[in-house]
């Protein structure tokens, strides 16, 4: 039996310093616990809420602090981001990574062959690097989306040009 730690989205107001209201109420994993709080952002019923922060109260009860995804955040992957995370549609029952690649002007879907389903802590390791190499490639991490209504962590990237 797996022990579970109470987690809260908190949405964070920087005009007023506070915590306008609760997002979403979850139970997890300590694996999954990770994941949550590596990501630079997560999907709540089809809403992105950037991550501003997080923390641990009492070693019992975890809060991420969160706010609307902007666009502008991100320079020149801000839409794109934006665009791909809303349009995603496949489901998985456990939790699992995707990865999206820079094209020049969206990220597309790529078959990825060598990523097998992934444990939680395998996901929580990829979400501490900046780069993946593959198949002699390297690719930085752009951003990071946890899609909690499809299972999924979305990895967006970008191929490394070596000169």
């Amino acid at each position: 039996m797996s022990i579970l730690f109470p987690l809260k989205y908190q949405e964070w107001s920087e005009e007023s310093h506070k915590v306008v209201r609760t997002i979403q109420s979850i139970d997890v994993s300590s694996d999954e616990l990770f994941v949550h709080k590596l990501v630079d952002a997560t999907l709540i019923h089809n809403k992105l809420w950037a991550h501003i922060s997080n923390e641990t109260e009492d070693d019992q009860h975890h809060y991420v602090y969160v706010s609307p995804y902007s666009e502008h955040s991100l320079e020149k992957y801000g839409h794109a981001v934006s665009k791909r995370a809303l349009e995603q549609v496949t489901m998985t029952s456990l939790l699992a990574p995707e990865f999206v690649f820079w094209n020049g002007h969206d990220f597309d879907p790529r078959e990825e062959r060598g990523y097998p389903s992934l444990i939680t802590t395998e996901i929580a390791r990829m979400l501490l690097d900046h780069y993946i190499v593959k198949n002699d490639k390297t690719y930085e991490i752009i951003y990071s989306v946890l899609d909690m209504d499809r299972n999924k962590v979305v990895f967006y990237l970008k191929e490394e040009v070596n000169l």
